[in-house]
């Protein structure tokens, strides 16, 4: 998960003249598997451009969809972009259907090192709990 993504560079790199998809192409895949709710072609520019768009879940299911990409990748990016947080990923081997990340602002000190720390201790007490 390049840490530099935003959904801008995401669907820029997939739609447009000369690229993978149209904008309109994209819409038909970029549909919330889950709610039904579909990105339109307009919406899809929009994100392209790097222009304020309202996130919400299901834009960022929709846009996973349509890309063929990881949700939680296409989540980072949306994050990167519109407020400015870094999404790591420790390296913390988890349970079975959980995902570890680790967001932070950009120049805050702490690092991944730290971060597998902190989980590993959490997810210790977890398990200890159990």
């Amino acid at each position: 998960m390049a840490s530099d993504e935003t959904l801008a560079s995401l669907v820029s790199e997939q739609a447009g003249a000369g690229r993978r998809y149209t904008f309109a192409a994209l819409s038909e895949r970029s549909i919330d598997p889950q709610s039904g709710y579909r990105l339109s072609h307009s919406q899809l520019h929009k994100i392209s451009k790097g222009d304020l768009v309202k996130i919400n879940p299901e834009l960022i299911r929709a846009l996973s969809e349509g890309l063929s990409l990881p949700w939680d990748r296409v989540a980072a990016a949306a994050a990167r972009q519109y407020i400015g947080y870094a999404v790591e990923d420790p390296g913390v081997n988890a349970a079975e259907g959980v995902a570890v990340r680790v967001a932070r602002a950009p120049g805050a000190s702490g690092g991944t090192s730290r971060s597998q720390d902190f989980v590993n201790e959490v997810l210790a007490e977890e398990s200890d709990e159990a």
